[in-house]
């Protein structure tokens, strides 16, 4: 498992990853220790492109999981247009 942050203005992005699709993201107040991967290099590349209104949509890929019900919403939301 790999795990990196993203350092936002009021807080940090937890990413995870299993080396082939993001797993995970959180909110968190600090930094920890960290363990890289390709893919969580490029998540963070798509995230400064993305809020500097450079990108409007990500090529990660996901790893959806919960219930039915949750892996319809997270499915949905990933369909609403940039902006």
């Amino acid at each position: 498992m790999f795990k990196v942050y993203y350092k936002m203005p009021l807080c940090y992005l937890s990413l995870h990853s299993d080396g082939k699709f993001l797993t995970r993201v959180d909110f968190c107040d600090n930094k920890r220790s960290e363990k890289n991967c390709s893919l969580l290099d490029l998540v963070k590349y798509e995230l400064d492109l993305y809020f500097t209104h450079k990108l409007r949509k990500f090529s990660i890929p996901v790893l959806i999981q919960g219930t039915d019900f949750e892996s319809k919403v997270y499915k949905a939301l990933m369909k609403i247009p940039y902006g």
